[in-house]
């Protein structure tokens, strides 16, 4: 899509303001993305399989599993909050190419 709207990557179109915006808007939606995949979709495979050890251990969870859960929890959480980030950066620059850089 970006392809067809950018000319075919014409470099005057993507150094305009409406190219700019659109391009930055881009960008941040392909980080965030990756951003949930490469951290949050891991590390919630993780939470997920250490769940289960916890569940079927005897007793409560070691002080081990319980300091690896927290900081898989803190992972997906600073994942989260820059996904968010990002996906703001989206709007507004997809926002701005579309409509005020005409």
């Amino acid at each position: 899509m970006y392809w067809e709207f950018s000319g075919y990557l014409d470099m005057e179109w993507i150094l305009s303001q409406k190219g700019l915006a659109t391009t930055i808007g881009g960008s941040a939606a392909i980080a965030a993305l990756l951003i949930g995949q490469m951290v949050q979709r891991p590390s919630a495979k993780k939470i997920a399989a250490l769940g289960g050890e916890m569940q079927k251990a005897e007793g409560p969870p070691s002080q081990e599993q319980l300091a690896e859960m927290q900081a898989l929890q803190n992972r997906i959480t600073t994942g989260a909050k820059w996904v968010a980030i990002l996906l703001v950066v989206t709007t507004v620059g997809m926002a701005l190419g579309r409509r005020l850089f005409q």
